[in-house]
């Protein structure tokens, strides 16, 4: 089982040493005012939002129109292909000449 030990006086001059190694070593951040207002601007000020547009009903027709229209094609040609390559299958083969 683990003990919890308290902070002696030797670790708390050893933690005091070594803030003040990291201190000097990493000297202190001065930020442009100007970037850090912009900042604070752009994080507090809420933005414009825009909806989406609503779809057009006319947009909506054509385009299911569209769709349906390719569909029917689509149909026909398969179709089309399928016939073909049943006679194809069933058409007997004739001997050349």
């Amino acid at each position: 089982m683990a003990v919890f030990h308290f902070p002696t006086r030797d670790t708390t001059e050893q933690f005091s040493e070594l803030e003040g190694a990291l201190r000097f070593s990493l000297q202190p951040v001065h930020p442009d005012p100007e970037f850090v207002g912009r900042l604070r601007d752009r994080l507090t000020t809420p933005k414009d939002t825009t909806l989406a547009p609503e779809h057009d009903p006319v947009d909506v027709a054509i385009f299911i129109s569209g769709f349906v229209v390719g569909a029917v094609l689509l149909g026909f040609a398969i179709t089309r292909l399928v016939m073909l390559l049943v006679r194809l299958l069933a058409a007997p083969d004739k001997p050349e000449g």
